[in-house]
């Protein structure tokens, strides 16, 4: 059986103006979740590959990179 991937999304309105949220819901193997041993809430920056392999163009490969919360902290100033 294949890995269920789920994209949702949410609209509310906020003083005069739709806000969108887009969600994506993966299934990984608790293995790799429990190595990640990443908290809740934890911010991810997400990157794509977009050099294909063989010419496909069905598949693309993505990065999600935990960002430490020091790094936040150098942008904010």
């Amino acid at each position: 059986m294949g890995e269920k991937v789920k994209i949702k999304i949410k609209k509310k309105l906020v003083n005069g103006e739709i806000l969108k949220t887009e969600q994506l819901h993966l299934t990984i193997p608790k293995v790799i979740f429990d190595e990640l041993n990443w908290e809740e809430g934890t911010l991810v920056e997400w990157e794509t590959d977009l050099h294909l392999e063989n010419g496909k163009d069905d598949k693309v490969k993505i990065l999600l990179r935990n960002i430490d919360d020091k790094i936040l902290g150098e942008i904010e100033k």
